[in-house]
């Protein structure tokens, strides 16, 4: 659980990332909405990525306490989370 409150600390900035990307570009953008990762979403096929926000790639592993852990995959959930789970 500590792993997700430090991810989710870390990528709180999503929601004020989406809102400074501007809303023009955001009014262009529909369809179904896809988490990629921590720090990217897709939009009816268009990729988003989120301003001000540097989360770790799917794939990559960090180190907590000496352990290894999917922080990649602990990230997207998080955002997928931000989201209220409207994402795949």
């Amino acid at each position: 659980m500590d792993r997700v409150w430090h991810t989710r600390r870390f990528l709180g900035a999503a929601t004020v990332g989406l809102i400074l990307i501007g809303g023009s570009a955001l009014a262009d953008l529909a369809g179904p909405l896809r988490i990629v990762d921590g720090d990217t979403l897709e939009v009816g096929g268009q990729r988003v990525r989120l301003l001000g926000v540097d989360a770790p790639e799917l794939d990559q592993l960090c180190q907590r306490a000496g352990h290894d852990y999917h922080c990649g995959k602990v990230a997207r959930a998080v955002l997928w989370d931000l989201v209220g789970g409207a994402g795949t």
